[in-house]
């Protein structure tokens, strides 16, 4: 996996080597057959009966809470993105409980998986059960990864309801100017900080010595280049993830739609802590869910209400119309002044 000149992750074929065999289309996620065993989702709105740990997760503290159980009850291991040491997102894969507050919140640009993870991977589905989390893509690829070692049965996936993936360049521009010259001083990021209000949250950053800079979500550089498809993959704009069966066991979201309607939507009682949209599309999944649910708020959501409500789940982003230039831009000016020319903030 190398950069691109736009900073994107892409493979990076050896043409010395290759043999014009096809495997790698074949095994593509793509291009190849799709894994099986997916089906119309059960749905349900809803939140971690945790108020803690539904504190520190970005929506309603699922993920947390059935990583806790595979971990706990199948001595199970968790791959999923965490911040590396140079504060980019890469796939890394934990043990404990304790290891999976590297894991949990959302992380708004393209995660990094290495050779040597799937390597990794390999050998933890050899020898017992894995719960894997991603982007639909992602979560794809590594279901056919585990049907061709012939261990799907070992194999948990969990999928995000995923808007696009931004660029590592772009966010290490805007940590660059938005740091100063804290920047070495930088020990942890959160992308969605909810310590105000789950829906006006904020992009976090907390430096050694005890100080913590913080933007508005939604009003803010990151947040609204992010929402304005500025600087997106390209293929997010014509994702091939948004069929109507999802190709994880799982899928998990922000239900923003829970916030017109009463009975899931506590602002004024002091819960505005995240409500989650939950997809369970194979019988694996829901057997899973069901073990958990006493731990979760619930309430059954119809599938055709979450399709119209929640874009991200069947619609790829629009194409921003000066995406190129501002690819181009960046590192030749500072990324706020290119997201405040392309992507005026309105009073909307």
């Amino acid at each position: 996996m190398q950069n691109d000149e736009n900073g994107f992750w892409y493979p990076v074929v050896d043409k010395n080597e290759c043999i014009n065999c096809g495997l790698c289309k074949n095994m593509c996620p793509v291009y190849g057959k799709q894994a099986e065993g997916f089906d119309l989702p059960k749905v349900y709105a809803g939140w971690n009966e945790d108020d803690e740990m539904r504190k520190l997760s970005s929506s309603g503290g699922i993920f947390s809470e059935i990583a806790k159980f595979v971990i706990e009850k199948f001595n199970g291991v968790i791959y999923g993105a965490a911040w590396n040491e140079q504060c980019n997102v890469e796939h890394v894969r934990i043990d404990t409980v304790e290891e999976l507050k590297f894991l949990r919140g959302s992380k708004y640009v393209q995660s990094l998986i290495t050779e040597n993870l799937y390597k990794s991977l390999e050998e933890d589905l050899n020898r017992g059960y894995v719960l894997f989390s991603g982007t639909s893509c992602q979560t794809a690829a590594v279901s056919k990864f585990a049907d061709k070692i012939g261990k799907r049965d070992n194999l948990l996936t969990v999928g995000v309801l995923c808007h696009g993936v931004p660029t590592p360049k772009a966010w290490q521009e805007y940590l660059k100017e938005f740091c100063g010259d804290k920047r070495d001083l930088l020990v942890d990021i959160n992308m969605r900080d909810k310590t105000d209000s789950w829906y006006w949250n904020y992009v976090a950053l907390y430096f050694e010595d005890g100080t913590k800079s913080k933007e508005s979500y939604r009003k803010g550089i990151w947040g609204n280049s992010f929402f304005k498809n500025l600087i997106l993959r390209d293929s997010c704009y014509h994702c091939k993830f948004k069929e109507q069966i999802k190709q994880e066991d799982i899928t998990l979201g922000d239900f923003w739609a829970a916030l017109r309607r009463k009975e899931l939507y506590r602002y004024n009682d002091g819960r505005d802590m995240g409500v989650s949209i939950i997809l369970l599309n194979s019988e694996k999944g829901r057997k899973i869910f069901e073990e958990l649910a006493e731990k979760f708020s619930l309430k059954s959501v119809k599938y055709s209400d979450v399709q119209r409500e929640c874009f991200a789940l069947k619609n790829s982003s629009s194409r921003h119309p000066h995406r190129e230039v501002a690819l181009n831009l960046l590192s030749k000016m500072p990324y706020s002044d290119i997201v405040r020319t392309f992507c005026p903030i309105d009073k909307k």
